[in-house]
């Protein structure tokens, strides 16, 4: 509900006057910029959810995946990457020029 307030706010005060609006928009990227900065640069997420517990909850929702899915319970279950069998290029430049277009 703040945000979209916050931003009409700042689309009422561009209205008035675009001056007004830079003024009040520059502070709102510095802020966000700062946020991101801290949760970024110097672990800011570490400081809101530990990685231990991070950790402990990827293994929960792991296990609660194994007994959904019946795979095998893992905290790192990536999906294995596809095979995909590509025919040479000699060959496909062959059968393209030999067949007609539809």
């Amino acid at each position: 509900v703040a945000g979209p307030g916050i931003l009409l706010g700042i689309s009422a005060v561009f209205d008035q006057t675009v001056i007004g609006g830079v003024v009040v928009l520059l502070p709102l990227f510095a802020a966000v910029g700062a946020f991101e900065y801290w949760w970024l640069r110097l672990s800011g997420h570490y400081k809101v959810l530990p990685e231990a517990v991070r950790r402990e909850r990827l293994a929960a929702l792991a296990a609660a995946d194994a007994v959904l899915y019946g795979a095998p319970s893992s905290a790192s279950m990536a999906p294995e990457p596809a095979t995909v069998q590509v025919p040479s290029s000699t060959a496909t430049a062959s059968a393209t020029a030999a067949s007609p277009m539809p």
